[in-house]
């Protein structure tokens, strides 16, 4: 009867062998690491993994951050005109970006004090765009809010945070003011889900047909998002779990130029399904506020 046994063991006589060749290998060892301080029994350093150095660790990290912002400063005139081939470089940078890389933690979450849970990290302000990092704690969520001709190219850095995003379509029309909100939707052909919504108590320049771009939850593992000023430019954010993330606002903020922050609310508590459109209007968040937190990581500098 054939003997089978492991792959490439030898016959036994070769393995007794090997293994008493190994024997003395190891105790020969074991003799010089007690006389001299040599490496110990089967620390075999042509075996052994290169020990991780975290100086190494440090300036991999240092060196992803200085590269984003090397690119956004060779960029930065290009920035409002976004190329789709720009968008793409950028998104690129993200995709390897890290907590550790911007000395961001979980334990920050400890430290915001706000009933609203969020946290705000101002890393650079700028006439071109706006670097910044949010920390926010389970639960805690920054309300559907917009972003007016500007591009956002956002990483989770680390926990799970729920999205949903609209597309911005039109503003309610004056001649729909009148109506009711079932009527309304049967104009503009919005499903009979969002008729249910009562259209008298809010000027109708203050209300906007929306379409619900995607429900997504990023995390736990970092992920890179984007919006732009035609797609998903609405957003809320919700902390599904302690979470973080940096954004990457181009243009910014300015309400003298008109890119003010304004909040919506849909105007139906029905359900809407992803592509559907239903009505918003816009609203000011009563006990809304974000605590200023300390950034330790990288700077920017302009040269």
């Amino acid at each position: 009867m054939e003997s089978r046994g492991l792959p490439n063991s030898g016959t036994c006589e070769e393995g007794c062998s090997f293994g008493l060749n190994q024997i003395r290998a190891l105790w020969c060892q074991f003799l010089m690491a007690f006389a001299g301080g040599q490496p110990a029994p089967g620390a075999n350093s042509g075996d052994a993994e290169p020990a991780l150095d975290p100086s190494e660790s440090r300036q991999n990290s240092k060196s992803r951050v200085l590269g984003l912002f090397q690119m956004l400063r060779r960029e930065r005139s290009e920035l409002k005109a976004m190329t789709p081939e720009l968008a793409a470089a950028l998104r690129g940078q993200l995709d390897s970006l890290q907590a550790a890389d911007l000395d961001i933690s979980r334990a920050l979450t400890s430290e915001i004090a706000e009933a609203s849970g969020v946290g705000y990290l101002d890393i650079y302000q700028g006439s071109d765009f706006t670097l910044c990092a949010f920390v926010m704690r389970q639960g805690a969520c920054i309300p559907l809010h917009d972003h007016p001709g500007m591009h956002v190219f956002g990483r989770l850095l680390f926990g799970r945070m729920k999205v949903v995003s609209f597309d911005l379509e039109r503003a309610l029309d004056e001649e729909d003011a009148p109506t009711a909100a079932g009527d309304a939707g049967q104009q503009s052909g919005v499903p009979s889900r969002s008729r249910s919504s009562p259209m008298t108590a809010v000027r109708p320049r203050h209300q906007f047909w929306s379409r619900l771009n995607s429900v997504e939850v990023l995390g736990p593992e970092p992920a890179t998002y984007w919006l732009s000023p035609a797609q998903g430019n609405l957003h809320q954010l919700e902390a599904v779990e302690d979470c973080a993330f940096f954004d990457i606002v181009a243009p910014p903020y300015d309400a003298l130029s008109g890119r003010d922050c304004t909040y919506y609310s849909p105007m139906s508590t029905d359900d809407v399904s992803v592509g559907q459109t239903c009505l918003l209007q816009k609203y000011k968040p009563r006990h809304f506020t974000t605590q200023v937190l300390r950034y330790t990581g990288p700077r920017w500098s302009s040269q």
